[in-house]
C-alpha cells in the first residue's frame, strides 16, 4: 500500500529538522497519521495548494487505497519502508505503527479470581507447627516449646489455580530465667541483684520488687533494714518490655543476726597462762565470725575464725 509517493525536488520539510550536513541530528519530530476516513487530503494536494514548505501533523489520506490490504493477514511483521530519491537531504523515523479496527480484535475477556473462604482455598504449608487451626484455615494458634526463629508459610489459591504464598517470620524468644541470691547481714545495706541467666542482647527489660518500698534501685536493690529480729523476703519480677507474659520472677531472703559477745574475767598468777573464750548469743551457725582481741599483746593466737 502507498501511503506517499516519490516527489522529486526540494524545500518540503517534514517536522523541524536541522538541515545541514551533520549526519544523525533528528530534530523536531511531527506526527503524521493516514486513515481511510480523513479528509486532510493527501500530502501531494497539501503541497500543490502552496501552504508551506513543512507539512504540517495531522491525520491524511494515503495515495494508495486500504483496499490494497484486503487479504492481507493481520499477524506477522509490519514493515514501513522509506525509499529516499533526493541525495542532499536524509531523514529520520522516530517510530510508527499501525492501529486495526476494533472488530479485528478478539473480544477482551475480563474475570476476577474467587477465592474459597475454606481450607480448600487458604491454608497453612506446614500445619503441624501450630496447636489449634481454626475452621476455615484463616487463622491459628502457634505455641513454640523452644526459643528461635520459626517460618509460618500460608497459600491462597484462586479458581483458576493461580496459587500466591507469603512467609510470616516468628522470632521467640526465652522467658527470663531470673536468680537472685539470699542475703545475711547485721546492720549493713544488703544488694539484691536481680540476674537474667538467659538474656536476651541488647532486649530491654524491666524490673519490679515486692516490697518495693525502702529500695534506691531496680536492677540492684538495696532495702533499708528497719527490723533485725525479722527475715524479709524479696521477689522480683523481670519482663522483657513489649512482650506481654515473657516475664521470670525469683525469691530472695535478707536475714539480719543481731548477737551479742561476752567474755569472763579471769585472775592470774604471774607467770601461768589462761585461754580467753568469748560468748556469742543470737549465733547464727550458718554465719562466719572473726574474733579480734584489743590489746592483742601477750597473746599467742590474737585472731581466731569461727564459724
Amino acid at each position: 500500500m502507498s501511503i506517499f509517493p516519490e516527489a522529486g525536488g526540494s524545500g518540503t520539510f517534514l517536522g523541524e529538522p536541522i538541515d545541514d550536513t551533520v549526519p544523525n541530528n533528528p530534530g523536531v519530530g511531527f506526527d503524521y497519521s493516514f486513515s481511510p476516513n480523513s479528509t486532510g487530503g493527501t500530502w501531494m494536494e497539501y503541497l500543490a495548494g502552496g501552504a508551506g514548505i513543512t507539512i504540517p501533523a495531522g491525520d491524511y489520506e494515503p495515495e494508495g487505497s486500504f483496499s490494497d490490504l484486503i487479504g492481507c493477514p493481520l499477524n506477522g511483521t509490519w514493515t514501513l519502508e522509506v525509499c529516499d530519491i533526493v541525495g542532499a537531504d536524509d531523514g529520520y523515523v522516530f517510530e510508527f505503527g499501525i492501529q486495526f479496527a476494533p472488530q479485528f480484535y478478539p473480544e477482551i475477556l475480563q474475570f476476577t479470581p474467587v477465592v474459597e473462604n475454606s481450607c480448600a482455598g487458604s491454608y497453612w504449608v506446614n500445619p503441624s507447627l501450630f496447636s489449634e487451626i481454626g475452621p476455615d484455615c484463616d487463622w491459628a494458634v502457634f505455641e513454640p516449646t523452644a526459643a528461635g526463629i520459626f517460618t509460618l508459610e500460608y497459600e491462597v489459591v484462586n479458581d483458576f489455580g493461580c496459587t500466591y504464598t507469603d512467609d510470616i517470620i516468628v522470632t521467640v524468644v526465652p522467658e527470663p530465667n531470673v536468680t537472685v541470691s539470699d542475703v545475711d547481714v547485721c546492720t549493713d545495706e544488703p544488694e539484691l541483684v536481680a540476674v537474667i541467666q538467659n538474656a536476651v542482647a541488647g532486649a530491654p527489660y524491666a524490673y519490679a520488687w515486692t516490697p518495693a518500698t525502702g529500695l534506691n534501685s531496680t536492677v540492684v536493690a538495696s532495702p533499708d533494714i528497719l527490723d533485725l529480729d525479722t527475715e524479709t523476703a524479696y521477689s522480683v519480677t523481670v519482663t522483657l518490655i513489649g512482650l506481654d507474659n515473657c516475664q521470670g520472677t525469683a525469691q530472695a531472703n535478707v536475714t539480719a543476726t543481731p548477737f551479742q559477745v561476752t567474755a569472763n574475767d579471769v585472775v592470774l598468777c604471774l607467770g601461768e597462762t589462761e585461754t580467753l573464750g568469748a560468748t556469742i548469743s543470737g549465733f547464727n551457725p550458718s554465719a562466719n565470725y572473726a574474733y579480734s582481741w584489743s590489746p592483742a599483746s601477750g597473746l599467742s593466737n590474737c585472731w581466731i575464725r569461727n564459724s
